[in-house]
């Protein structure tokens, strides 16, 4: 009996050890096939370099559609082509990853797909490329550093209906030189620092009331900035804010002003600036 009990046990255990060793090659194998479908789903420098048919749709005038099923443009995929002149990104695409896009100096065109899942386009994104116009949709949640830097022909940029958008990150759209308006969409709460230093034709921007802090230098050197309305749920304005504004000739401050703290230097060399509202009752200054 006590023999046939050991045996018992044995197999018992050799079951056991069995099923830990399926379980574990099932695990393996799931785990090789996510990662199967992770490369397959994210569009890499390789792809691009070997023209991958299946990610990628080429025409010879220098125009690319991105293939649908594809959910991430990875880091430095389209580095520096020369050749792209426009590119349509499916809707399934959500990172745009760190300079994915960037120095393509030809680039003058980006599409994105009607409900477009994108949540972030990443640090110098699109960088030194030749955008006129760019939609941001509505999905977007951040925009990184440098996103747009020294993007030099951008006009303009718009922003879908309902954004989700909550940061524009610092130097996102730096020496923007021909972007000449932007409404900021309601829900965003940060504007980095330099966010649009030295856009110089920069004439109207729209700060929307989720803004709290105007970040130090967000504006500096927008030489043809008008007119500016701070939002009443501003607390803090930075230093530098709006020095060398040159033609800045008016600042409104909304009633119901929760203003804490206007730092050193924020209206500097403002020399055009001739009238600035302040609600009755504030007496910071």
């Amino acid at each position: 009996d006590d023999q046939n009990d050991q045996d018992d046990q044995n197999n018992q255990n050799d079951q056991n050890n069995q099923n830990y060793q399926n379980y574990q090659n099932y695990q393996n194998d799931q785990n090789y096939q996510n990662n199967q479908n992770d490369q397959e789903n994210i569009l890499t420098a390789e792809d691009v370099k070997n023209r991958n048919s299946n990610k990628l749709e080429w025409e010879d005038n220098g125009v690319l559609t991105i293939k649908e099923g594809i959910t991430t443009i990875g880091e430095k995929a389209f580095y520096r082509c020369e050749n792209l002149k426009e590119v349509s990104i499916p809707n399934s695409v959500t990172t745009i990853g760190v300079d994915a896009f960037g120095f393509c100096g030809s680039l003058t065109k980006v599409k994105f797909e009607e409900k477009s899942q994108l949540k972030e386009i990443g640090k110098y994104a699109f960088g030194n490329t030749s955008l006129n116009s760019v939609t941001i949709p509505n999905s977007v949640t951040t925009i990184g550093t440098k996103a747009f830097m020294y993007c030099k022909s951008l006009t303009k940029v718009n922003f879908e209906e309902n954004s989700k958008l909550k940061e524009i990150s610092a130097n996102a759209f730096y020496k923007c030189k021909k972007l000449n308006s932007v409404t900021i969409p309601n829900g965003v709460t940060t504007i980095g620092d330099y966010a649009f230093w030295g856009c110089k034709n920069l004439r109207k921007v729209t700060i929307p009331k989720s803004v709290t802090m105007i970040n130090k230098y967000v504006f500096q050197y927008c030489k043809k900035l008008e007119e500016v309305i701070i939002p009443n749920s501003v607390t803090m304005i930075d230093r530098y804010a709006f020095q060398y504004c040159e033609n800045l000739r008016e600042v409104k401050f909304e009633k119901g002003l929760q203003l804490i703290k206007i730092s050193e230097y924020a209206f500097d060399e403002c020399t055009s600036l001739g009238v600035l509202t302040i609600p009755r009752g504030y007496t910071y200054f």
